[in-house]
């Protein structure tokens, strides 16, 4: 059983939402994705594995998938979108991880929520400046 990265998980909507517009498939192939430097690291079954996750928490809009083993999707879902923009700064990023650690939750879910909560917590601390 393969475990959630939230690495993974963040480098490839990352990766998506760079290559798509919300009019034309774009594929999910590993063979491509392992050439991107920021996902290079990762293992073929790592990033399907994390594909399916994003997928199922509706990171993605219409996935089709393939006996080849890839898909392709449409875009990435406004949810997607929110969770991005609110990770998008490595520094934010590992604040979210350092929080999801003593939490003890890795879920897109859990994810997703602490990153709101450090990003309140940012805006705050401007107005309070």
């Amino acid at each position: 059983m393969m475990k959630l990265n939230p690495d993974c998980i963040r480098d490839l909507l990352l990766y998506y939402e760079s290559i798509t517009n919300g009019q034309r498939f774009v594929r999910f192939d590993t063979d491509v994705l392992l050439k991107d430097k920021n996902l290079s690291k990762y293992t073929a079954d790592e990033l399907y594995y994390h594909f399916r996750q994003c997928e199922y928490s509706g990171m993605f809009i219409n996935v089709n998938h393939y006996m080849s083993g890839n898909a392709t999707l449409l875009d990435i879902s406004p949810q997607a979108h929110e969770f991005i923009n609110n990770i998008r700064t490595d520094g934010v990023w590992e604040k979210v991880k350092e929080k999801a650690t003593k939490i003890g939750s890795f879920s897109i879910d859990a994810l997703s929520k602490i990153a709101v909560s450090v990003i309140s917590a940012l805006i705050t601390a401007q107005f309070k400046q």
